[in-house]
């Protein structure tokens, strides 16, 4: 038996004992831990002369985490795989080739000077960590497409950097969430050549581009398009679009229909010009934001597509969107259609140099319309058809510059509503139009709260079709060749001003001047 004294120094030894050989095994495990943190050359993991898959495959099993490329030319291949705790460091000069039908699947982190630094006509691809270069995956200098390609199926980011020069593309397919950007002091420009179907072809949720000055090619066909949203195989969900220009297009933006849906798409900065087709075709989006977008079909000579095509969306919301159409008298073409739209927000827009209508919504419901600008137009400012609970806020129809006397047999109204009901509008102006102002037809529970109308060389306000119980609060009229005809019930004027020979035809309702 140990007495009390004798048992605390055999305890005290032996967790000194017990303490020494933890801080042995700790600085042993910290040394193994630094040994598999430092660098090591490609090269100290076997013959790589003829190929180099088994020694990147004994570096992934050794646990080293940045694997450094020495300066020369190296070949995979089989089938590799760089997992995500590993980082390949590229020295200058260094370049791994992938054979025609092996692969080099990367989940790492790359890390090189933006130069080539992958060729081979192999298999690369992965979701490599941070930002790569495109020309990390080949030549960009003449047709850049097949390096493009290659960093947008490898990287999470890719750059294209301004300095490099126009980068020509055929048809890049994004089929993993990426993001494409421009980078330097100027948008990237980039060129698509004869053989472009859809320059851009985004088949993957998460999809970002920007920074790009875009120049189509005006030999493809008319249905070839920049952007596509290629929603065929299901619902497409987190694209955006910002900070792009293009140009010189058959078609800007186009889905693959309205078999699925496009959801969250948001556009941002984006201008698409010189179309000789409609410039934004989207026909099933379901939320998404378009701030300050525009678009123009101008250049094309007679232009018969109109600018925008809007159907089947559901909560998107227009800011500071802009249309100057292709304005050819006889083409018809018009500004932007919505059709079976629900919950749909205007904060501002302007249609300005059209042939065609202006504003066309068909069937639209449930949304708010906020400073519509509608100028220089052959034939309607805006027609409403089929709509319903739609809140409006600032409506101008100005036709401000007559460029040619219309001939009467294609006259119309600046203005129609068309079997709608239960619609709101705080102030419509109707101007400076040579056909009649505002056509109600076959629609009830219209509200204006001021109605605008001047220098109409027809009537300025007319119901037509069994149109009732609609209201006019205030009604300012002037110059117009009929102020107010009225074919229904129940209507109300409330307050009218009036000038230069006002008429009042047909009146049935209560008007108080």
């Amino acid at each position: 038996m140990y007495d009390k004294q004798e048992r605390e120094f055999y305890m005290k030894k032996h967790w000194m004992i017990a303490l020494a050989a933890a801080v042995v095994l700790a600085a042993g495990g910290g040394a193994m831990a630094a040994a598999k943190a430092a660098p090591k050359p490609l090269t100290s993991f076997g013959d790589v002369t003829e190929s180099v898959d088994a020694a990147i495959q004994k570096a992934v099993k050794d646990g080293v985490k940045t694997l450094v490329i020495p300066q020369g030319t190296y070949t995979v291949k089989g089938n590799v795989t760089v997992p995500e705790s590993m980082t390949l460091s590229f020295d200058i000069g260094a370049m791994i080739n992938v054979e025609e039908n092996a692969s080099l699947e990367i989940l790492g982190t790359i890390k090189a000077t933006p130069r080539q630094i992958f060729g081979g006509n192999g298999k690369i691809f992965g979701n490599a960590y941070g930002e790569g270069f495109a020309m990390w995956f080949g030549p960009i200098s003449g047709n850049a497409t097949k390096a493009v390609q290659r960093a947008v199926d490898t990287m999470r980011t890719v750059q294209l950097p301004y300095g490099a020069g126009t980068y020509t593309l055929d048809n890049i397919n994004f089929t993993r969430p990426v993001t494409l950007i421009g980078t330097g002091g100027f948008r990237t420009k980039i060129a698509s050549t004869k053989q472009t179907e859809y320059l851009f072809n985004i088949a993957s949720d998460g999809v970002s581009i920007g920074n790009l000055y875009i120049e189509g090619n005006a030999a493809k066909s008319n249905e070839s398009v920049i952007f596509y949203l290629n929603n065929s195989k299901g619902e497409l969900k987190d694209v955006t679009i910002s900070n792009v220009w293009t140009a010189n297009n058959p078609r800007g933006l186009s889905d693959a229909g309205s078999a699925h849906p496009v959801s969250n798409l948001m556009l941002d900065e984006v201008t698409i010009i010189g179309n000789r087709n409609t410039a934004m075709l989207l026909r099933n989006v379901n939320g998404g934001t378009f701030r300050r977008v525009a678009l123009d079909n101008c250049g094309w000579g007679k232009m018969t597509y109109p600018t925008a095509i809007v159907e089947n969306a559901k909560k998107l919301v227009l800011e500071e969107f802009d249309i100057l159409g292709g304005r050819v008298l006889g083409t018809l073409a018009g500004g932007i259609t919505f059709r079976n739209c629900d919950e749909l927000e205007i904060v501002r827009a302007m249609v300005d140099t059209v042939d065609g209508a202006c504003y066309i919504f068909e069937n639209v419901t449930n949304s708010k319309l906020n400073n519509l600008i509608s100028s220089i137009y052959n034939e309607q400012a805006f027609i409403f058809r089929g709509c319903e609970n739609i809140q409006g806020n600032i409506l101008l129809a100005a036709n401000i510059v007559y460029v040619e006397v219309l001939p009467e047999e294609i006259r119309t109204e600046a203005v129609l509503i068309e079997n709608c009901k239960n619609m709101n509008f705080k102030q419509l102006d109707v101007s400076n139009n040579q056909t009649d102002g505002l056509v109600v037809d076959n629609s009830s529970n219209i509200v204006i709260e001021t109605l605008t109308t001047y220098d109409n060389r027809g009537t300025a306000y007319v119901e037509r079709n069994g149109s009732n119980n609609n209201t006019v609060k205030i009604f300012s009229s002037r110059g117009n060749r009929g102020n107010f005809v009225q074919c229904g019930s129940n209507s109300l004027i409330m307050r009218a001003v009036c000038g230069n020979g006002s008429v009042f035809t047909n009146l049935k309702g209560a008007v108080s001047k």
